[in-house]
């Protein structure tokens, strides 16, 4: 839950307006993600917040299907997903049995930090769903399933649906 998404909002809806919506914003893009490289400097790589494995990186940043700047009708629909995911007082819960798993990497810069992360697993719990499990991995960073120890994860997943009878 980003407390500055309706700054984001309103930057896209004005640049929408006067540059038409596939353009595409710079200012948007270091608002979403400048910090997320400033955090890992010590990689020129503007995308070493994906994932902490060097050869990850380079094959997202050598790959033109990634890495590409969202237009502004990409950002509004994003920021209206954001919008949507933390309004949990609207959600309608029709299977609170259902079990969720929240994980991530620790080191993952959407994660913002560990209060936040709790307070998305305890969001789920306040909209009605009552097996709400998180698990951060140490080390890792955004794409956990390319990180180096991924299967630590894969295998935690599995375990997970196993014992809730997937």
């Amino acid at each position: 839950n980003n407390p500055v998404r309706p700054l984001g909002e309103l930057i896209a809806h004005v640049e929408k307006m006067f540059l038409g919506p596939r353009h595409k914003s710079w200012l948007l893009e270091k608002m979403s993600f400048g910090s997320y490289v400033v955090r890992f400097h010590e990689n020129a790589n503007r995308n070493a917040w994906i994932c902490s494995d060097q050869e990850v990186v380079q094959a997202y940043t050598e790959s033109e299907l990634c890495g590409f700047t969202f237009t502004d009708d990409s950002y509004l629909a994003l920021f209206g997903l954001m919008k949507q995911a933390y309004d949990v007082k609207n959600w309608n819960c029709t299977n609170p049995g259902l079990p969720v798993l929240f994980i991530s990497g620790a080191e993952d810069p959407c994660l913002g930090n560990v209060r936040k992360f709790s307070q998305a697993v305890k969001a789920m719990r306040s909209a009605g769903y009552l097996d709400v499990k998180g698990k951060l991995y140490p080390g890792m960073r955004h794409e956990i399933l390319n990180e180096t120890g991924k299967e630590q994860v894969f295998r935690d997943v599995c375990v997970y649906m196993k014992r809730k009878g997937f």
